[in-house]
């Protein structure tokens, strides 16, 4: 069963928001991989882009052997940059995924497994040293890999939460993330369902051209209320 925040003063307007959006669109059941490997490397390709290009080069990945450590150990930059070209960026994100691949190698000795045993501090610094990985794909490496509760900010929850009136104090990454962190128990079925349902809220009705009619927030959207008068 998902977790469903208590009442506390300081968790009222970003529980509220969950309950609204769990009410509206249900459970996600995000990540549906069962492979670990699977997820990080499409947390990697999602990196600017939309899921649905990132899902392209995952599932063209797999279907020619290429999605496993082993495979992308011997594979070469060429051949990861031609299977991934959906995604965009094939320039770039190969030469990520084969430093993720270099890190597993050199530090961890091939084993995925000894990377994330590490605690959550420890593991988050030791992905973001790995070149191409910012704080979005630590997070979601944390959250849907290694089950670490640390709340997954990008742009759709960066959007709907100006929207809200939520962000008044939000400069950096950091802090957009305090505002979960602050006003949720730290639970990671919790952080995963919730970051999931901003994903399809920002998709379906907070878009960059927002559709507030009908939204599941509008009660409580400044922006939106403001929108249809």
């Amino acid at each position: 069963m998902l977790p469903v925040p208590s009442n506390q003063p300081v968790s009222t307007n970003v529980s509220d928001i969950y309950r609204r959006l769990l009410n509206a669109y249900g459970p996600q059941y995000w990540w549906s991989s069962d492979s670990k490997f699977e997820i990080i490397t499409g947390a990697i390709l999602t990196q600017s882009t939309s899921w649905n290009n990132a899902d392209r080069s995952v599932r063209h990945l797999k279907s020619i052997g290429l999605l496993s450590y082993s495979a992308l150990c011997n594979a070469s930059e060429h051949e990861i940059a031609r299977a991934i070209r959906p995604s965009g960026f094939f320039r770039r994100k190969p030469k990520i995924i084969m430093g993720f691949v270099a890190h597993i190698s050199e530090i961890h000795q091939g084993s995925l497994t000894s990377l994330l045993r590490s605690d959550p501090v420890k593991l988050r610094q030791e992905l973001l040293s790995i070149f191409g990985i910012g704080p979005e794909t630590a997070d979601n490496i944390l959250v849907y890999v290694a089950k670490f509760p640390s709340f997954i900010i990008d742009a759709y929850t960066k959007r709907i939460l100006k929207r809200l009136a939520l962000d008044a104090e939000a400069c950096s990454y950091s802090d957009w993330q305090q505002v979960f962190h602050k006003g949720l128990k730290k639970n990671t079925a919790l952080f995963n369902e919730y970051h999931a349902l901003l994903v399809k809220h920002g998709k379906i009705s907070c878009k960059k051209i927002p559709q507030c009619i009908g939204c599941c927030l509008l009660e409580v959207c400044p922006s939106g209320l403001s929108r249809v008068g």
